[in-house]
């Protein structure tokens, strides 16, 4: 009979399953509590339970019934729990499980990450405290990218570490608004070979303190016809915020808002350069563009040069001046006559007039946008002409006055030398 029993006694035992309700090891935050059930299925009458250290260490459960058992974590110790379940054998049933006590307690800190200036390095600080175990691993992503930092560790009096973590970089205009981040990953080492790895992360803003400026960018039309509205905006990029300021020909434009101006109904005297200059404490930076205005010709002036009226055989220079774009055409016509003449900048020469060349002149100055007249008048007098026979008389004359005078001056001296008797004969037969 006690031989039967032996072999029914491990027939009921094997067929007894203990299970623990939580995975190996169990994780536990330094004074932290740790919930334990433990259970057996296959036993024919009620199981007794018992929860104890391995070590057998003192130990003070805040509640233990029917499987469950409920304790605080001790700083900084690792223990093994173990729960013996008895069910009609003599000897029981055990299940263990190691309680792993850690300390991570916050988010790292990240430090060092505003009041960055462009091309300045900055060091940017990840702290993470009071850890226990202190084996961690820090990773940095700067925008998107992974980057590498020294990690250092600190050794507390409560027998926790404080690990940080230095990134070193130059910033640039693009980080501004941009993120950084550090992951702290703290490794917990379970035996066998196990770990159970613990994430805490941070990310903060970038602040840069960036002073920069960077380019110009002029938008609106820039090609536009007599009376329509001319809009030019100005925009730059920098920090602190730059202002634009219009200018043309170095006088300033007054503007509709910081960046745009809006000229209405433009006319010819709009056309030109423009120049936006923008400025921040960083510098500044100008951009120009030139405004072109068509139209049909306007604003003519027509000169003639010496006169407009002249003598017979002088040549005369005409020219017209006018506003247009695109450039205008110059025609010349003389009223009554068939043969025009034509010039690109507006200038004629007409050469040797004579008295049929008097009369009206009119200028066609053209462009596809449309055209205008000028007129204007040449008057060619005929050159005077003397007598042939004026000439001689007017000399005779004089030579016979002449001689007369010398004749009364000899006539004087007569009684005074022969030379002078000699000469009045000379002169009195001259006339």
């Amino acid at each position: 009979m006690l031989a039967l029993l032996a072999m029914i006694v491990p027939l009921l035992t094997s067929s007894v399953v203990v299970q623990i309700d939580k995975p190996d090891p169990v994780l536990v935050e330094i004074g932290g509590t740790v919930d334990l059930n433990c259970t057996a299925t296959g036993c024919p009458e009620q199981p007794s339970f018992t929860w104890r250290p391995v070590d057998d260490k003192p130990f003070k459960p805040i509640k233990e019934e029917n499987g469950f058992v409920s304790f605080k974590s001790q700083a900084l110790t690792n223990i093994e729990m173990v729960c013996s379940v008895m069910c009609n054998q003599t000897r029981p049933l055990t299940r263990k499980r190691k309680i792993v006590v850690y300390s991570f307690p916050s988010d790292p800190e990240i430090s060092g990450e505003d009041n960055l200036t462009v091309g300045v390095k900055q060091t940017v600080t990840c702290t993470a405290r009071n850890l226990y175990p202190d084996e961690v691993s820090v990773e940095w992503v700067h925008g998107n990218m992974s980057v590498e930092g020294r990690n250092f560790i600190h050794k507390e009096q409560a027998g926790t570490s404080t690990v940080s973590s230095k990134y070193i970089f130059t910033p640039t205009a693009l980080d501004n608004g941009g993120n950084i981040t550090c992951k702290v990953i703290q490794i917990i080492p379970a035996g066998h070979g196990k770990s159970s790895n613990i994430t805490r992360t941070r990310s903060a803003p970038l602040t840069v303190n960036l002073n920069y400026l960077r380019n110009i960018i002029i938008s609106g039309e820039q090609n536009l016809t007599i009376g329509k509205t001319l809009s030019l905006t100005c925009n730059s990029d920098g920090n602190p915020l730059p202002v634009p300021v219009w200018t043309k020909a170095g006088k300033v434009l007054d503007s509709t808002n910081i960046s745009t101006i809006v000229i209405t109904n433009i006319t010819w005297s709009h056309a030109g350069q423009y120049d936006c200059e923008a400025n921040n404490t960083a510098g500044s930076v100008k951009s120009s563009v030139t405004v072109i205005i068509q139209g049909p010709p306007g604003g003519t002036q027509v000169s003639v040069s010496p006169s407009a009226e002249m003598l017979s055989g002088q040549n005369v220079t005409i020219s017209c001046t006018a506003l247009s774009f695109p450039p205008a055409t110059f025609t010349l016509f003389r009223q009554g006559h068939r043969q025009p003449l034509q010039s690109g900048d507006g200038t004629f020469h007409l050469l040797h007039l004579t008295h049929e060349d008097t009369g009206l002149y009119l200028i066609n100055i053209t462009n596809h946008l449309g055209y205008v007249m000028e007129t204007f008048q040449l008057s060619v007098a005929s050159s005077p002409v003397l007598p042939a026979a004026v000439l001689p008389t007017v000399g005779l004359a004089s030579l016979l006055t002449a001689l007369v005078l010398l004749l009364r001056f000899l006539r004087s001296r007569k009684h005074s030398n022969d030379i002078g008797n000699g000469m009045v004969d000379i002169v009195e037969n001259a006339l």
